[in-house]
C-alpha cells in the first residue's frame, strides 16, 4: 500500500461516519434544540436542529480540513521557516521533502482523531437533547475533553519524537 494512503482512508471514513451519524441522529430531535450548556449541564442557548447539525458539521469538517490543508501545504514553504527539531538535518534539501510527507501524514491522522472525537461529542449533544428539559451529561463531556487534551498531547509527542530521531548515518555528520 502506498505510504500515506491509510491515513487518507481513515480520514475519509471518519468524515463519512460523522455525516452519516448526523443524518441518523438529527431526525430524532425536536425542532428546537439546546446548543449550549452551562457547567451544570443545563441548557442556556437554543437553536433549530438544522442549525445545530450544519453548525457542528461545519466546525468539525472545517477544522479537519484546515488541519489537512495546513500540513499538506508545508512543502510550499521555504525550509527555513518550518520549525522542526534537528533543523540542521530536516531542513536540508535532501531531507525536507521527507519531513513534509511526515507532517502531511501526521496531519491526516490528527484530523481523523478530531473527527472521531467530534462523533463522540456530537453524540453527547444528541443525547442531551433527548431529555426534557435538555441536559448535558457533564461527566461524559469532561471525560471527552480530557481525552481530547491527552490525545493531542500524545499526537504532538509522537510528532516531536519522530523529528528528534535522525537516521544513524546522518547523526555522525557535522
Amino acid at each position: 500500500m502506498k505510504k500515506g494512503l491509510l491515513s487518507w482512508i481513515a480520514l475519509l471514513l471518519a468524515a463519512a461516519a460523522l455525516v452519516m451519524l448526523h443524518g441518523e441522529w438529527m431526525p430524532q430531535l425536536p425542532e428546537r434544540v439546546a446548543v449550549h450548556f452551562g457547567g451544570d449541564g443545563k441548557a442556556n442557548r437554543w437553536s433549530s436542529k438544522s442549525e445545530l447539525s450544519l453548525g457542528t458539521l461545519g466546525v468539525h469538517l472545517g477544522t479537519a480540513g484546515f488541519i489537512v490543508l495546513l500540513t499538506s501545504l508545508i512543502h510550499k514553504l521555504p525550509p527555513s521557516v518550518v520549525n522542526l527539531p534537528n533543523p540542521g538535518y530536516w531542513r536540508q534539501p535532501a531531507h525536507f521533502p521527507l519531513a513534509c510527507r511526515y507532517l502531511s501524514d501526521w496531519g491526516r491522522w490528527f484530523a481523523t482523531a478530531e473527527l472521531a472525537w467530534a462523533c463522540a461529542m456530537d453524540h453527547q449533544l444528541f443525547l442531551a437533547n433527548l431529555h426534557q428539559p435538555a441536559h448535558l451529561d457533564t461527566q461524559a463531556t469532561y471525560g471527552l475533553l480530557a481525552a481530547a487534551l491527552v490525545g493531542t498531547a500524545v499526537m504532538l509527542g509522537l510528532l516531536l519524537w519522530r523529528f528528534r530521531r535522525v537516521p544513524h548515518a546522518a547523526a555522525s555528520l557535522p
